[in-house]
């Protein structure tokens, strides 16, 4: 891994430098450049033709555009290296936060068995377990059978499994 003074040796580094420092020494500068260009333009639009000054401002435009796919073709490394540096930098936060809510997450388990141990003691509660359980396959059931013998059936049965587990858990 790089050290923070090892980037600061690379050439390119240190003229992004120079001009990081010649523009917070004159912060008014790339307004004054633009504000010549504008009236520039103008003129050349006011003494030729608006036409002309469009091919101008075109011929501007493509050169700055130029500058900047060339200035990004120089600077491809660093450029690189610096979102390689903030995709690690990603995953790593990722990384953190996944084991954060993973320890949040336990601890909130922790917090729900506390509070239902106090505001519910642990009893034995087997047939409210029981009814529970069965009352989605019951409510199914009554929803998609409508005869009475199949149902009555269906409750008897109900009912000699729930003595049977009764029994079994008194014993």
């Amino acid at each position: 891994m790089t050290q923070i003074s090892d980037i600061a040796e690379i050439p390119e580094i240190k003229k992004i430098a120079k001009v990081r420092q010649s523009l917070t020494a004159h912060p008014a500068a790339p307004l004054v450049v633009l504000a010549i260009n504008v009236l520039a333009i103008a003129l050349i639009a006011y003494y030729y033709t608006p036409i002309v000054a469009c091919k101008v401002l075109f011929i501007e435009t493509s050169l700055l555009l130029s500058l900047f796919c060339i200035a990004i073709v120089f600077f491809n490394r660093i450029i690189q290296n610096e979102l390689i540096h903030l995709e690690v930098l990603a995953i790593q936060g990722q990384d953190e936060a996944r084991e954060i809510l993973r320890h949040g997450r336990g601890a909130l388990h922790q917090i729900q068995v506390k509070m239902e141990e106090t505001l519910h003691p642990h009893e034995d509660d087997t047939m409210h377990e029981l009814f529970s359980n069965m009352v989605p396959i019951v409510q199914l059931f009554v929803n998609k059978e409508k005869n009475l013998l199949r149902w009555g059936m269906f409750s008897w049965k109900v009912a000699n499994n729930a003595i049977r587990l009764f029994n079994s858990r008194t014993k």
